[in-house]
């Protein structure tokens, strides 16, 4: 019977924080360059995705079974690991009395939910490429 493998899992998301972390910082300097908006924002997606990929990946590769679903919780766990980061350096610019333009606790819950769906779909393509590589090298 499949299972998940909460260390695989665990392993993939910090995987993909770690890709995710350099983000800010990224965006941060593309910002200072004068980068337009639209253009920052495509990056941050594609680097998104990437870190998403990578951690489902990396879960696939390590578990023995039902590569897919601990890919699945594996980009989903580093989006959820990212979302509490940037909350707390929200919080802490705020304590500062920096200015933050933000969207709202509607426009953050939507945008959360959406990029769930797409960290979710990331990690479950990053599970089966993790798995075929798995496969491959062990056959």
């Amino acid at each position: 019977m499949a299972r998940i493998e909460w260390s695989a899992v665990g392993r993939g998301s910090l995987a993909g924080v770690g890709l995710l972390a350099p983000l800010a910082l990224l965006l941060l300097l593309l910002d200072r360059v004068g980068l337009g908006r639209g253009l920052r924002g495509a990056i941050a997606l594609l680097v998104a995705m990437a870190a998403f990929v990578l951690a489902g990946m990396l879960a696939g590769m390590l578990t023995s079974s039902a590569p897919r679903s601990n890919g699945l919780l594996a980009g989903a766990g580093a989006l959820t690991l990212w979302a509490v980061l940037l909350l707390a350096i929200s919080l802490v610019r705020r304590a500062l009395g920096s200015t933050t333009t933000g969207l709202g606790l509607g426009g953050y819950l939507v945008s959360f939910g959406a990029y769930l769906v797409l960290a979710a779909g990331c990690g479950v393509l990053g599970g089966t490429i993790g798995a075929r590589m798995s496969a491959r090298d062990g056959a």
